[in-house]
């Protein structure tokens, strides 16, 4: 068989990545150019790129920064490369609107398209194999920099946590301050105080409950539950649509707007106390009263009939919403 150059590539590797880039609908980077103007030449330019790099004379110039909110505070440094460059940017500066220039000399940048699958190779490396091998019995979790790790114990905890510390510091990185916690699961049968008794993960809080058992009877039980903040960025999204405001809009038409998001969310957050989930989609239904209070003239200021309608139209179209086919009517 022959033997590869050290740089080849195929062009369509490059057409698929380019389609994968224009199907993200990314913005532009520190050059301004937008996809649009990309596809205008787009046949010259991928050809640069791939010749480029099948050459190994491929360097991109650096990546935009870009300052976004964070959910829980403060904000995060987002990486934009360039239209053409969303493929080998992990040692380009950053350069902020005011043009200064930021050296990186470690890291990926946020919101890079490889930047998780580097991060999740390197922290393979740095903790679950680490942790394997030296604590075989102690099961954990992780999901890119997010972990839980369970024992028995709070001098095993201390233990594991004092060991992490410095097998992350080997490696050149650290656990943060305020969210590496201790946590205390307690229960019906775990009744101690702790300073920490509830955390969050993966956009669930886990938490004790008082809740039925299996058996039916009351009592509490550490569970998982949609977090405030999972709900609250839920309600957000659907809030920012404004369907109020769509009066043109018949009701069919809402609902294949909204019920692909409605359905993921519920297909994530549904397996877990379905009485939090229930919580978010009673506001859905409100928000659909608002829409039809605002189109119908006969519902003006009605709150009270146009429940009334739409409960009936639910009753009647069972599966026009995905909440509505789980029984949680208007």
């Amino acid at each position: 068989m022959k033997d590869s150059k050290p740089y080849e590539i195929s062009k369509q590797v490059v057409m698929t990545a380019y389609q994968k880039v224009k199907a993200n609908r990314g913005s532009s980077g520190v050059d301004g150019q937008e996809i649009e103007e990309f596809e205008q030449t787009l046949k010259g330019n991928l050809y640069k790129i791939w010749n480029r790099m099948s050459s190994g004379s491929y360097f991109p110039p650096p990546v935009k920064a870009v300052k976004i909110p964070k959910k829980s505070g403060g904000t995060r440094m987002l990486g934009i490369p360039t239209v053409s460059d969303r493929e080998r940017w992990l040692k380009t500066p950053f350069i902020t609107k005011t043009k200064e220039v930021i050296e990186r000399k470690s890291g990926t940048p946020q919101g890079g398209v490889v930047s998780p699958i580097l991060a999740n190779l390197f922290m393979h490396y740095a903790f679950d194999r680490w942790i394997t091998k030296n604590y075989p019995d102690t099961p954990f979790e992780r999901y890119a920099d997010d972990a839980i790790i369970h024992y028995k114990s709070e001098q095993k905890a201390l233990e594991i946590l004092e060991a992490l510390k410095a097998r992350l510091k080997e490696c050149k990185l650290e656990l943060h301050p305020q969210k590496t916690k201790i946590i205390y699961c307690q229960d019906k049968d775990r009744t101690g105080n702790y300073p920490h008794t509830e955390f969050d993960f993966l956009g669930y809080t886990f938490k004790k409950m008082f809740i039925k058992d299996r058996l039916g009877r009351l009592q509490f039980n550490f569970l998982a539950s949609v977090s405030r903040k999972s709900s609250k960025s839920f309600r957000d999204k659907l809030k920012a649509l404004k369907i109020h405001h769509m009066t043109g809009c018949k009701i069919e038409m809402l609902a294949e707007l909204l019920g692909p998001m409605i359905r993921g969310w519920l297909n994530y957050f549904g397996r877990f106390n379905f009485s939090a989930v229930k919580y978010t989609m009673d506001w859905v239904n409100r928000r659909l009263i608002k829409w039809a209070m605002c189109k119908y003239k006969r519902f003006k200021q009605r709150q009270h009939r146009t429940g009334e309608w739409l409960r009936k139209l639910a009753k009647r179209e069972p599966n026009m919403f995905p909440h509505w086919t789980l029984g949680i009517l208007p």
